[in-house]
């Protein structure tokens, strides 16, 4: 590395700061998915939904390549800058300290504090994108990520953990009725109002819907037809 010249090297270290923002924003957004207009979009044809579902059935492997990727990316970066430090001003306990502490809010503040807020914000459309990347990573890792889960694996058996995919589970009535009642900008009111009628149905009692005798306008059919 020390054979590059300077610029190579500052361009190796924004690339890097780049790739380490990629990896926190794709796993804010992808976890933060709405999974159920995710699963709409794919059931539509549209492309990148349908990846982004795919890299949510393997939640093991998918965080096990950002995990790894980002990891890795961050040691590149923090061993750079300090070789920068190092290069510029000399090998001595106050420059390793700078390195060290220029090398951390960098990571804060461009890799981690920025992407995932912006991850988290718009998350469909940012997953959505990033799942192209994320894929080519996915299988360029995955011997490497195949040998992590085994050890996590073996490690979480020893204290009576599974390690499995979580399951996509549907929602209850209550979390149904509060995603009706949060969608007022979606749902007209008047079928927002018969949804929430639908999910009571089950309460309603027949005494609920039933018309006191003495309420009740009717006519005997067995009159003439003039007087009816």
């Amino acid at each position: 590395m020390s054979e590059l010249p300077f610029w190579a090297q500052v361009l190796i270290l924004l690339f890097l700061l780049l790739l380490s923002a990629f990896f926190s924003i794709s796993e804010t957004s992808l976890m933060a998915v709405n999974r159920y207009r995710i699963r709409h979009l794919a059931a539509k044809g549209n492309r990148g939904a349908q990846q982004v579902q795919g890299l949510l059935k393997r939640t093991d492997k998918l965080l096990g390549t950002i995990l790894l990727g980002n990891n890795i990316v961050n040691a590149a970066l923090t061993a750079l800058v300090t070789a920068l430090a190092i290069r510029a001003f000399g090998n001595n306990d106050q420059v390793l300290a700078l390195a060290t502490t220029i090398a951390a809010l960098m990571l804060i503040i461009f890799a981690e504090l920025i992407p995932k807020v912006s991850g988290a914000n718009k998350p469909d459309g940012i997953a959505m994108i990033a799942s192209y990347i994320l894929i080519i990573f996915l299988w360029v890792l995955s011997p490497f990520v195949y040998v992590l889960n085994r050890a996590v694996s073996i490690l979480l058996s020893t204290i009576n953990i599974e390690f499995k995919n979580s399951k996509n589970e549907g929602l209850t009535r209550e979390e149904l009725r509060s995603a009706v009642l949060e969608s007022s900008s979606f749902i007209p009111i008047h079928d927002r109002k018969i949804l929430l009628n639908l999910l009571d149905l089950e309460e309603l009692t027949v005494d609920d819907v039933m018309i006191p005798r003495g309420k009740i306008e009717y006519i005997n059919l067995e009159n003439s037809y003039e007087k009816i």
